[in-house]
């Protein structure tokens, strides 16, 4: 493979990695939470990493002034957040979805409950969330929440919003250091 065809191929790649992630969740729904819209997580990693791949074609000639070691670092320290945030999202995924009961489908639950909240699971003989999803459903333990713990809920939101956000932004990040730096190391078409 000549540095050419090795040149194009990391572009299209680090593109592909930008591109395409939004698009899979749009047309799959992978990764997303129940009761979360698909549309608007896959359209916010569609905005954000083709704002990081414009921004990065923009400032192409800066970035290649850089040394290799910056590249490298940067991919690395990219690839490893990629790492944290993708282990991150698992764990939140986890924490806030209640599996799907007997009557019931999945739903989203806050990361930590309010007060409020924990006092009303105790009046039912509830010692969680999951317990009373699966004894009332997942339309009462939704309007629980809303009613119980709204603030805790959108935080929960925001959080799984944004870390499922940036774990395409370092992969993309990662894709376009490497590419910049072959690309710097390359002779000239």
């Amino acid at each position: 493979m000549n540095n050419s065809t090795k040149k194009n191929w990391l572009k299209w790649a680090t593109n592909i990695v930008g591109l395409v992630p939004g698009l899979t969740v749009i047309k799959t729904n992978i990764g997303v939470p129940p009761s979360f819209t698909k549309e608007i997580m896959g359209g916010m990693v569609e905005a954000v990493c083709a704002l990081i791949i414009l921004l990065i074609w923009l400032n192409k000639q800066k970035l290649k002034t850089y040394t290799n070691a910056f590249y490298t670092k940067q991919s690395i320290i990219c690839t490893l957040l990629f790492l944290l945030a993708t282990i991150g999202y698992l764990q939140i995924y986890k924490s806030c979805t209640i599996p799907k009961g007997i009557r019931s489908r999945p739903t989203v639950q806050p990361l930590w409950l309010s007060n409020e909240l924990k006092q009303y699971l105790i009046q039912k003989n509830m010692s969680s969330l999951t317990e009373y999803h699966h004894g009332y459903g997942a339309q009462k333990t939704d309007e629980i929440i809303q009613e119980k713990a709204p603030n805790q809920l959108l935080l929960t939101v925001i959080i799984i919003y944004t870390n499922f956000v940036f774990l395409f932004v370092f992969l993309t990040c990662s894709f376009a250091f490497v590419w910049i730096k072959f690309e710097k190391l390359s002779p000239p078409d």
